[in-house]
């Protein structure tokens, strides 16, 4: 019966041998693969238990035991391809998860930017135009309801207020250019008079 679970091994193209021992460590059965290189001989005696890793193999001494009564220790011998391809398997995994994480950052990434620099550009468009033109009449449009509408807000509040004062600054500049004017006049109306005196 333990030669045949052993022997059920070979469906397992990693394990390259297998052994049972007894109680008292005396070699009951062995299994080695036939695709095993030259080294697949078993220990004639177990280790202490554990796992122990050695040149391209992984070493297993396991306690068998019943009701806490040890009955003997399985031995098994494995290459590392079953470690490698889990490796590989979740090498691959998390390589297509930041793949995945990297193409959902750069379409939000995108997204946010029209969002974000759409307004910012629209509103450094606006103030070029004024500073170019000195036309204060011009406005930036307006995007959405979020921090940069407030802002696009703000700077049109901005303008409105210094258009204002620029509309009041010209009406007051053309009143004081009137006003000299008429001075002008009436001084050389009197110089006028005082000539004809």
């Amino acid at each position: 019966d333990a030669r045949y679970v052993l022997s059920g091994l070979a469906a397992d193209p990693h394990i390259e041998a297998a052994a049972l021992y007894d109680a008292t460590g005396v070699l009951f059965t062995r299994y080695t693969s036939p695709r095993a290189d030259g080294d697949a001989t078993v220990p004639d005696r177990p280790d202490s238990d554990g796992y122990r890793f050695g040149p391209g193999t992984l070493v297993l001494h396991q306690p068998v035991a019943l009701d806490d009564r040890r009955l003997g220790t399985l031995y098994l011998r494995s290459d590392l391809g079953a470690m490698y391809e889990r490796f590989t398997l979740y090498g691959g995994m998390v390589l297509g998860v930041i793949v995945l994480s990297g193409a959902v950052a750069l379409i939000l990434a995108a997204r946010l930017q029209r969002h974000i620099t759409r307004p910012v550009l629209a509103l450094a468009s606006t103030a070029t135009t004024v500073s170019g033109s000195k036309d204060y009449s011009v406005r930036a449009m307006r995007f959405g309801d979020d921090e940069l509408g407030q802002l696009t807000d703000a700077f049109n509040a901005m303008l409105a207020r210094v258009e204002e004062q620029d509309r009041t600054l010209q009406a007051q500049g053309d009143a004081l250019r009137r006003e000299v004017a008429d001075r002008m006049r009436a001084e050389e109306e009197i110089r006028a008079l005082n000539a004809d005196l």
